[in-house]
């Protein structure tokens, strides 16, 4: 077993719009790994490409209704 500790993800719910995104910009100028969730698919595609434009792969998303 390896003594490698993986940097925590944020999982962010609601992340397509308002505050969820004004978060997640936030976490990620601070170099946060993100998983973003939301309702809407095109806004949280867009949020994830604006935010993994430097580095690809990361965020993630995910398109749910909970």
């Amino acid at each position: 077993m390896s003594d490698q500790t993986l940097p925590p993800v944020h999982f962010l719910l609601g992340a397509a719009g308002g505050i969820g995104s004004a978060l997640a910009r936030e976490l990620r100028a601070s170099g946060a790994h993100l998983a973003l969730a939301g309702r809407r698919a095109e806004p949280l595609a867009e949020l994830a490409a604006e935010l993994g434009a430097a580095h690809p792969g990361d965020p993630r998303e995910v398109t749910t209704h909970i």
